[in-house]
Parts: C-alpha cells; structure tokens; sequence
C-alpha cells in the first residue's frame, strides 16, 4: 500500500532547462526585431555563464532558443529581402539585429564543435547537426553584408573552412541532413559550394532581391554537388583555398595546391544555356523546380549574368569601356528625379537672374551718382532641395566618374539611384547619372562608380494629351471635366561621347507605354509619343521616343 500511495504522489520528472528559457515565452509579446535583439542578449550570456556547469544542457537550451526563433528570423529576412525601400534607419536595424543574432549562434555553436570534436567517441549525428547549423549562421552573416554591398566579414572563410576539414576529416562532407524542421535536406558540401558561389558573383549593381534570387537559384541546381581535393583541369571551373581568407574563385593562371578543392559545374552551364534558349521560361523553370521565380522580372537578365559568369567558355571579365583619368574635385548631390527637376528649375532661375543683372548693369559712374546698389534677391538664397552631402571625384571619364563618400552619406546609396551632381567650378548646371557600384572600403568611406546619362539635361513640363494642343480631360465622380494635371521631367538630348539618341526621364509611376504628351520646356512645345523604356529603376524610367506628332 506505501509504495502505491508513494507512485501516486511521486513529483514529475523536472526539466533540467525548463528554468533558463523562461524568458522565451515572453517574446511572443514582442515585434520580431525586438524579440531578435533580446535573443541576442540571452545567448551571448549563455555562452560562458558560470550558472551551466553541464555542456549537454547548454547544447540544450542553444537548441531550443534557435529552434524557436528561426521563424522569426526567416519572416524579418524575407521582407527585408522584399521591400527595397525601407527608411534608412529600419534597414540598418534589420540588418544589424540579424547579423548579430547569427553572430551569436555562429559562436555558441561553435564551441559546442570544439567540445564534440575532443570527446573520446564522438556523436557524429550530433556533430553534422551542429556544423550545418554553424555554417548556416556563417553564410547568413555574410549574405547580410552582401546585402548592403560590404565585404565579408574579416577572417569568416578562414573560420568556415576549419569547419569543412572538420567534417572532411571525420566523413561528414555528403551526409544528408535536415537542418531544421520543415528545411529541405541538404549536404554540407552542396551548402559550402553554393556560399562560395554567391561570392564569385558580382554584386556591385544588384539589389538585396536579386542576391536573394541568386541564393534560391543555388540551392535549385547546386543540391547534390561534391567536392574533391583532385584536380582535373578539363572539368573544374572554381575553387577554393582552404588557407586563404576568400570565397570561391575561378580557375585562372592557376597552380594546385594541397589545400585547395575544386567542385564541378556542368549541369548549371547547361541549366542556364537551356533558360536562355527557351521560349517559354515559365515552362522551363518547372523543369528545374524554379517554378516560384517567375513572376520576378529581373530573371531573365540575372540569368543571362549568372551565365556569362560561371560559363566554362567565353568568359571575359567585365572592364572598363573607357579609361578613366584621376582627378580631385567635389560635388554637390541630389537624390530622386522629383528633387533633381526641383533643382534644375532652381539653377535655371538664378542663373536667370544673374544674367539680367548682367545686362542692367550700370557703370561706376552711373551708380555713384543715383547712390543704388546692386541686391540680392532673399527668394534665391537657400535652394528650396535636399542634398545628400559632398562626394570627391577621384577618377572620370566621358561616361562616368569614380566618387569617395564619407560614412555619413553613404548609408542610403544603392545601385540603380538617379542622382544629380553639381560639380566643382561647373556649378550652373547639373550631370545626370545612376550609381552603377558601391563598395565599402576599410576605411570606412564608400567608394561609388556613376554612369553618367546627361551633362546637358533639360527641365520639361509633361501634360497628357489625346490631341494636339488639347490637354487630357476626365470626368470626376461629380460629373464635372477635370485637366489631367501635368509633371516635370527631364529632356536628354544627343551628347557626343554619352548618348546617340534622344530620351526622356520621368516618375516611374507616371509612365505609360505608348502615351501621347505635350512636352513644354522654356524653348519650345512639342507633341510626343513615349516608346519603349530603355530601363525603370527605383522612382524613375527612362524612356525612349516613338514619334513626334
């Protein structure tokens, strides 16, 4: 009877980690960068906490808080990824809270590696567990520097490649492995192969979507990849260096060495070659499981890059069309096609006005007599425009200039930017150009490459018209006809060394394929049929013209 009575009032068995993950059940409170960020902070002191004397139960608890916020940070990830413009101030915390989460799983699971690879018998499920999640945190680091066009992070391949000759020593490179529930299985080979990839690539002008699209392509074509330490000449295009701090590289001038691996290429050279051919890519993307990358527009062309890129022949690397000849000026810049029509019209009416006092000038003689002076105009002292800083111009040529920015001006720029630049002893007219390249350098400046689009831009005044002379009218829920109201944009003539044929640059949401307008500038008006557009990136399109009526 005692030992009956005794079962029934026996205590549950206790969780040993039940007590140092309390403070999950209260992110669910909390915005995902919020709870990321308190995350954070709790595995940085799980690292060394003096309180866990048992390792298995810190795995333990690294295990749990991982599992639990991995959703999360995916969903933070995949709108960040998602939506180009954020505000600046959200895109740096998203960006800073992720990297520093994945820092600290990267070290927490780190020397849970060096603790399993010291054990006498060592749990290898356990240790192919931890080195694909280590990895994971590692790649993420580096793809979220990618994403704001810095360099990886110091010494991280050095860190990732001690993680693969682990593996390689104990047999681990193509085990299968889940890395997390609801994850696809991979390898750690095909997972190293497609990081080292990515970094081949040139992401100068991408944005964070198509880097994404590039990852997601990886892990389509590149799943079963293998990687070998014996060299074949005619089959391998990449590899890596195991003692050298850099990602993949391609095969040129090259000479073996121990430490490098190689890996094959074959079957994404004749993926690509096969998407570039076909008629009907959404077809042919079900054929290679890419069926959910089709309604991206850019894909045909990253494609082509990809191509071009990792073909086993005619590759060329990408150069200069011009040489550029250095220089040290300074410029003045503006952002968006609305600010930059703003300031055009701006410098068009000061220069206005110092022309007609130009021709009133009097003589000496003439002012000393009626006492008068020559005032400034208070309406024209502060422009009515943001800028965003000074650049120097260190390099130029016809088509382009090579600019540094300190850090203060450089946290907006991204490729694809329509920017103005009013340029040192040239300060009555604006250069239009887009940022082709930002590349952060160690000193903490960016260095920006500009392709220049216009020298000679002219300010216009575009009004939808269905017949000459005869602005657009609607009728509005009252039933009374309204004008269709009209918008700036910019007029880019024919510019020796630059352009060859006339174009326009207007708001990206105000273009219509094929719309008829009356283009007024101070010179003429004109009746103008838009074409094609010659590219629509960030808030602005250039456009191309059909016919004049």
């Amino acid at each position: 009877m005692k030992s009956l009575i005794k079962k029934f009032i026996t205590k549950p068995v206790r969780d040993p980690i039940a007590s140092h993950i309390l403070w999950l059940d209260d992110l669910e409170g909390m915005d995902d960068l919020t709870a990321l960020h308190t995350a954070t902070q709790h595995l940085a002191k799980l690292r060394d906490d003096i309180l866990i004397s048992d390792e298995e139960i810190r795995l333990a608890i690294l295990t749990r808080v991982d599992e639990h916020n991995n959703e999360h940070i995916l969903k933070v990830l995949s709108q960040y990824t998602k939506f180009e413009n954020l505000r600046p101030e959200l895109e740096s915390r998203i960006s800073e809270t992720t990297y520093y989460y994945y820092r600290q799983l990267f070290l927490n699971y780190r020397k849970h590696i060096d603790l399993e690879t010291k054990k006498p018998e060592i749990n290898k499920p356990q240790l192919l567990l931890l080195l694909i999640r280590t990895m994971r945190a590692a790649f993420a680091m580096v793809k979220l520097r990618y994403y704001r066009h810095q360099p990886a992070p110091d010494a991280v391949w050095l860190q990732i490649f001690s993680l693969y000759k682990t593996a390689e020593e104990k047999g681990l490179l193509n085990q299968p492995i889940k890395p997390y529930e609801g994850t696809r299985t991979t390898t750690l080979s095909a997972t190293l192969v497609q990081a080292l990839l990515l970094d081949s690539v040139d992401q100068s002008n991408m944005r964070r979507q198509e880097i994404d699209l590039v990852a997601q392509i990886l892990k389509k074509l590149m799943a079963d990849v293998k990687i070998t330490d014996v060299y074949n000449e005619k089959e391998f295009l990449f590899y890596m260096d195991l003692a050298v701090d850099k990602g993949g590289r391609r095969v040129r001038n090259f000479t073996p060495t121990p430490t490098c691996r190689y890996w094959n290429m074959d079957n994404v050279s004749l993926a690509f070659e096969v998407l570039i051919q076909s008629k009907n890519l959404k077809l042919t993307l079900e054929k290679f499981a890419l069926e959910q990358l089709a309604s991206y527009p850019e894909l045909p062309e990253l494609i082509q890059q990809l191509h071009s890129e990792w073909a086993k022949n005619g590759y060329r690397r990408q150069r200069r069309k011009e040489e550029r000849n250095t220089t040290l000026r300074t410029a003045t810049i503006t952002f968006g096609i609305e600010t930059i029509c703003t300031q055009i019209k701006y410098l068009s009416a000061r220069n206005a006005i110092k022309n007609a006092r130009v021709s009133d000038a009097k003589s000496f003689e003439e002012r000393l007599s009626s006492h008068t002076v020559a005032k400034s105009n208070p309406t024209m002292s502060l422009p009515p425009y943001m800028t965003g800083g000074q650049w120097t111009i260190t390099d130029e040529s016809p088509k382009g200039y090579g600019a540094l920015v300190n850090k203060e001006f450089a946290k907006p720029l991204k490729p694809d930017m329509l920017i103005g630049l009013v340029i040192e002893n040239e300060k009555d007219t604006v250069v239009i150009g887009t940022i082709k390249s930002v590349k952060v350098l160690p000193t903490g400046q960016s260095h920006i490459g500009v392709e220049v689009l216009s020298k000679q831009p002219s300010l216009i005044q575009m009004t939808p018209t269905e017949k000459k002379d005869e602005p657009v009218q609607r009728t509005d829920a009252a039933g009374a006809l309204n004008i269709v109201a009209g918008f700036q944009g910019l007029y880019l003539g024919i510019e020796a060394g630059i352009s060859e044929s006339v174009s326009i640059v207007l708001p990206r949401l105000k273009f219509q394929y094929h719309a008829v307008y009356q283009i007024s500038s101070a010179e003429s008006k004109s009746i103008l049929k838009l074409g094609a557009p010659i590219e629509a990136k960030e808030d602005w399109a250039r456009v191309e013209l059909d016919s004049q009526i």
